[in-house]
């Protein structure tokens, strides 16, 4: 309750601001085009909030924050969350300030505000996950990729996790990202425990980089990504551990590849049992926007006759991408933005519609010219 009252305290002195605050900055928003230029972003954003010496100084420095310039330009803008997930400030939107955001989860389940709280009191990290882009009209269901750097910073004697995170197209690389989602169940608190996931490689001590925790119901997801622009692509081996570090469970043999999405469930009392589900399922195509192909990527849980179509806004077929009988897995396919005949198709938002026997599903994504 005193860290809150000193975070809303702190709030409260951004509406009182109406000097500008200088500061040396390497790196403006509108010069953030890729993870180099974030990273460079962000640190100079905390260097700048550790120069201040008063609560003044800080409000004045989050006004500048807050306006179009060298520190915001659309939406590449600075935020300040402190360790439990309240908002100390949002550039882009001053409404949350103050409010807690620690259960945020982007349309594939991923605790957002979580994960980006883990890397920054890691020291620094990367998140990317997926968001509405205010620029992509129609990706309110699907969302759009983003990617997130967070780093710690300490102002005044509490800590906080300071970022900024840009929208992700064809010319900035989105690491392919795998997710593990994991359900506890059993007689006990499901609540508070650490997934851990690591590449399984023989003769390799293993390193578990990627960690979730579960919820209040028991589940977690866990984003396996990378931060060195390859993808994952293999088998990876998880453990689940208590809240006082002990191992209540360990499994491998865990098929990884981009936009996959695979489901154990995890006993308390050590057990797991994978869930192969027989519904087919269907990512959002990468890049999104396009121009001029994107990746389509769906999963099997069973062998079925297969057919993943792209329609128009009209709901008029415009090219039939997949046709055959395939086996359970992880399939990719790419759409160069052409028609049946081989023409270059128009400007606009299409459908795309993968029919796996009885399950049918249909996403929309965008060809930006």
């Amino acid at each position: 309750m005193k860290r809150l009252i000193i975070i809303l305290g702190l709030a409260s002195f951004l509406f009182t601001a109406h000097s500008a605050v200088a500061q040396d900055m390497g790196v403006t928003a509108s010069e953030v085009v890729d993870r180099e230029s974030l990273k460079a972003f962000v640190e100079g954003a905390k260097e700048a909030l550790e120069s201040a010496t008063n609560f003044a100084e800080v409000s004045r420095l989050v006004e500048v924050f807050r306006s179009e310039g060298d520190w915001k330009a659309g939406s590449i803008y600075i935020f300040v969350i402190n360790t439990d997930g309240v908002v100390f400030f949002h550039g882009a939107d001053p409404s949350l300030d103050g409010q807690n955001l620690i259960d945020l989860e982007d349309v594939n389940g991923v605790k957002i505000v979580q994960e980006i709280i883990a890397a920054g009191v890691a020291g620094g990290g990367f998140v990317e996950y997926y968001w509405d882009n205010p620029a992509v009209e129609g990706d309110e269901d699907t969302q759009s990729p983003k990617l997130t750097y967070a780093i710690p910073i300490n102002i005044f004697g509490q800590d906080f996790v300071v970022g900024a995170g840009i929208y992700l197209d064809s010319d900035t690389v989105f690491n392919g990202a795998g997710l593990v989602d994991v359900q506890v169940v059993g007689d006990g608190d499901v609540s508070g425990l650490t997934v851990e996931v690591s590449r399984s490689i023989a003769g390799r001590v293993p390193n578990y980089a990627w960690h979730g925790t579960t919820d209040e119901m028991g589940r977690a997801v866990v984003r396996v990504m990378t931060d060195d622009q390859s993808s994952v692509n293999g088998m990876y081996q998880a453990r689940m551990r208590s809240i006082d570090g002990a191992i209540i469970a360990n499994w491998s043999s865990i098929p990884i590849v981009p936009g996959s999405r695979v489901t154990y469930e995890v006993n308390l009392n050590g057990s797991v049992r994978f869930i192969n589900p027989s519904a087919a399922s269907l990512s959002q195509n990468h890049p999104n926007p396009f121009n001029p192909a994107t990746t389509i990527r769906y999963s099997l849980g069973e062998a079925v006759n297969v057919r993943v179509v792209i329609y128009n806004v009209l709901g008029q077929e415009v090219r039939l991408l997949v046709q055959q009988f395939q086996s359970a897995g992880n399939y990719t396919v790419v759409w160069d933005g052409r028609d049946a005949v081989g023409r270059q198709v128009s400007t606009g938002m299409y459908m795309y519609r993968l029919q796996a026997g009885a399950d049918v599903v249909t996403r929309k994504m965008l060809l930006a010219k």
